[in-house]
């Protein structure tokens, strides 16, 4: 995918400019001359699915492959940003009106580039930047934005940061004839000493105009970032599923992660274990955000299908749910503790002292390659076993101390079957 600039012109001001994450705005607005409202954020699975295809009809088949795209997209999210236009700053008639994308590459992602070995089409993800690197660069990968990429630029500099991008090279390559229109007119694309034609590369330079316009926009913010800002002080819960209510959350939380997210198959996700492991489910103030499941073997137990809803993943959920799962583990008596880390992960699972396990095997499922990973629990004086108190036993999973019904159902007299 290279640069395919819709339109080369237009009223709106200054093109990409990146920042700080300190400066970072929450899906950030702005009301444009036309009286319109335009903003920007990132997508969600559904409108995702619209940008590949806006881009692929606007494009051509010169776009990338709707799993590259979205291999690129849950590697740094960051790299994707739709371009929304509504009436109004409520923002609720809002539309799809365009999109960026970019490859933010690390330093041997920009080796790559410099020496022509950067694969553009199906890039490697060892060349990208993870969600919390400052990139080396950012290579502009496709841009469809009907007279918006000077606004939406500016707006993506808001919500990505206001400091750090300026430092940062900006760069592309001319792909279409819209595209060499673009730079050949455009007063901060450059491509050098060549005629700016389709298939050269180009390099964006901000003047100090650009750069004190984009600063000076007068910038709405998301409704959301109000309670992002509470998500940090909500009550994190997290207990084991015993409802059939609760259970269609746990499935619903996974179809949106797994199969949404990750284009998992329906089958390949709800793998018939389902019935056979104890589920866990974790909430922020009382909303559905988290689900984890776990099985038991004879000597250790498994820790899967952990998932959180996009909106909550500012949150520690995440990891109020793992360790709520180790104490049950723990207290039903398992010193062993074992998981399949996708590569990513590797990093968030060690965190709770797993440690990848030494096989040479390759693990690979569902589309993603994984690492098996161990851990140990500390034995406790009040682990259950064949000498704790019966009605301990017959109480709820992971409400060991609390009297159950059948507790309380003691205190009626014995009586015969018949």
């Amino acid at each position: 995918m290279e640069l395919q600039e819709r339109e080369a012109s237009g009223n709106d001001s200054g093109p990409l400019t990146m920042i700080n994450p300190k400066n970072q705005v929450f899906e950030p607005g702005v009301t444009t001359r036309s009286g319109e409202f335009t903003f920007v954020k990132k997508p969600s699975s559904e409108e995702f699915l619209k940008i590949y295809e806006m881009g692929s009809r606007e494009i051509g088949p010169g776009i990338a492959s709707f799993e590259v795209m979205r291999g690129v997209m849950n590697h740094n999210p960051l790299s994707f940003w739709g371009i929304y236009r509504s009436s109004s700053a409520d923002r609720r008639d809002a539309k799809l009106a365009g999109f960026f994308a970019f490859l933010l590459l690390n330093d041997s992602g920009l080796e790559a580039h410099r020496h022509r070995r950067l694969n553009r089409h199906r890039p490697e993800f060892y060349h990208l930047a993870n969600k919390d690197e400052r990139p080396a660069a950012v290579y502009i990968w496709a841009v469809v934005a009907h007279r918006l990429s000077n606004i939406g630029s500016q707006l993506i500099a808001h919500a990505m940061g206001t400091d750090w991008f300026f430092d940062v090279p900006v760069f592309g390559t001319i792909g279409t004839r819209s595209g060499q229109n673009a730079v050949r007119n455009s007063q901060t694309l450059y491509a050098g000493d060549a005629d700016a034609n389709v298939g050269e590369p180009f390099e964006y330079r901000p003047t100090p105009e650009i750069i004190q316009q984009t600063l000076a926009l007068p910038i709405v913010e998301g409704p959301r970032a109000h309670l992002e800002l509470k998500l940090h002080k909500a009550k994190l819960e997290a207990h084991v599923v015993s409802r059939q209510d609760e259970l269609a959350k746990v499935f619903a939380i996974r179809a949106a992660v797994f199969m949404a997210e990750q284009s998992c198959p329906y089958s390949e996700e709800f793998d018939d274990n389902d019935f056979v492991g104890m589920h866990l489910l974790g909430t922020v103030s009382g909303e559905t955000a988290a689900t984890l499941r776990v099985r038991f073997f004879a000597d250790f137990a498994k820790l899967e299908r952990w998932a959180v809803l996009p909106m909550f993943r500012g949150t520690l959920i995440g990891q109020h749910i793992v360790e709520h799962a180790l104490k049950i583990c723990q207290r039903k008596g398992y010193r062993r503790i074992y998981a399949h880390a996708q590569l990513r992960f590797v990093e968030k699972w060690k965190r709770f002292g797993l440690r990848p396990m030494l096989k040479n095997a390759p693990l690979v499922f569902s589309d993603h390659e994984y690492v098996e990973m161990e851990g140990e629990l500390p034995e406790i004086e009040n682990s259950l076993n064949l000498q704790s108190d019966p009605y301990v036993l017959i109480r709820p999973e992971g409400s060991w101390d609390i009297p159950g019904v059948l507790d309380k159902s003691a205190s009626r007299r014995a009586v015969g079957p018949f």
